[in-house]
């Protein structure tokens, strides 16, 4: 397993930033049943398309 370059840089990259949010929702869900009842049921599916077209797409070399 090879790392990206600049990986220590990670964090500045918005799919890393998107992938913390997601994962920090999911942890406010299991704590908090009410944020279940407010979410949509398919909005893990949108927060994983947004995060592929985020990791896709070419960020500024001042950020990776």
């Amino acid at each position: 397993m090879r790392l990206i370059d600049n990986w220590k840089r990670a964090h500045r990259l918005w799919s890393v930033r998107l992938t913390a949010l997601v994962a920090f929702i999911t942890a406010l869900e299991a704590l908090q049943p009410q944020l279940a009842a407010v979410l949509p049921a398919h909005w893990y599916g949108w927060a994983m398309l947004v995060i592929g077209v985020a990791r896709v797409i070419k960020q500024e070399a001042g950020n990776a």
